[in-house]
């Protein structure tokens, strides 16, 4: 059975992910520059020496972590207002991990366990796979 824990950046919500442009839905700028970030992240800081660089190709289980902010980024709501809804951010996060050749494609990662802990810092997010 193969395993891997990685982390990224706090992912911005869903709804941040695409903007209208003229008649065209394209990936808004945020959501660009945190797959960037994400993507640098997975490939670059999350690599060990003698690492087995294949991505996951089969049924795999992941157990999201999310660690919010304790501001709210991306946004322009009151920073005092702490709700989220942790499905919005779970997209983004299996994009990263496709993008960062953790995973070769996000309808194989299934079953899904998000589970929130408390906020500190910049927020992150802790993903642990385990092949099935």
């Amino acid at each position: 059975m193969r395993e891997r824990v990685v982390t990224m950046p706090w992912p911005p919500t869903v709804n941040h992910k695409h903007i209208v442009r003229g008649k065209r839905l394209i990936l808004s700028p945020v959501y660009r520059r945190w797959m960037v970030k994400a993507e640098i992240h997975l490939l670059t800081e999350q690599r060990q020496p003698g690492e087995s660089l294949e991505a996951f190709t089969g049924p795999v289980e992941a157990w999201i972590y999310l660690e919010p902010p304790a501001r709210r980024p991306f946004t322009n709501k009151d920073p005092r207002k702490k709700g989220w809804d942790k499905d919005n951010r779970t997209k983004p996060i299996l994009d990263a991990l496709v993008r960062g050749g953790i995973v070769a494609d996000d309808d194989i990662v299934w079953p899904q366990h998000v589970i929130p802990v408390p906020a500190q810092g910049q927020g992150q997010v802790r993903v642990e796979l385990v092949g099935v």
